[in-house]
């Protein structure tokens, strides 16, 4: 795993127990699950390269208002607590809830900010949207 993916792995472990959980794309039917999608920059100073962010968004999709709701809470507090997020600075950006053919949708925002800088670092040049599923 190279570091562009490892904010996407310690998010996936962090709520994987919670709901199944899907980079960009569902693959499922069956509800609750959890889809994400992140982009990730560098962050450079005068030095060069010193760490990786991401903006990373989770949307909770349920067939029930209150799964959706419970789920929301779960993931929520496992963003703020989860060993697998330890490493990285999470702030809360915005949550939102939707509702549309009896399918709702809660949809939350993080920024995740690397808290120490990578062994290896990442050129500008590899900077990424890593809205692909990858296996």
């Amino acid at each position: 795993m190279n570091d562009k993916e490892s904010i996407g792995k310690a998010f996936e472990a962090a709520v994987g127990d919670i709901a199944p959980c899907y980079l960009a794309e569902a693959e499922t039917d069956t509800y609750p699950y959890i889809v994400y999608y992140q982009y990730v920059e560098v962050i450079s100073s005068k030095d060069g390269p010193e760490a990786l962010q991401s903006n990373l968004s989770a949307t909770i999709v349920s067939d029930t208002f209150d799964d959706a709701e419970d789920i929301a809470g779960a993931v929520s507090a496992a963003m703020m607590t989860a060993e697998s997020m330890q490493p990285y600075r999470v702030i809360p950006m915005t949550f939102d809830r939707d509702c549309a053919g009896n399918v709702w949708e809660f949809t939350m925002t993080w920024v995740i900010r690397q808290l120490s800088i990578p062994d290896t670092p990442v050129t500008p040049e590899e900077t990424t949207n890593t809205n692909q599923h990858s296996s």
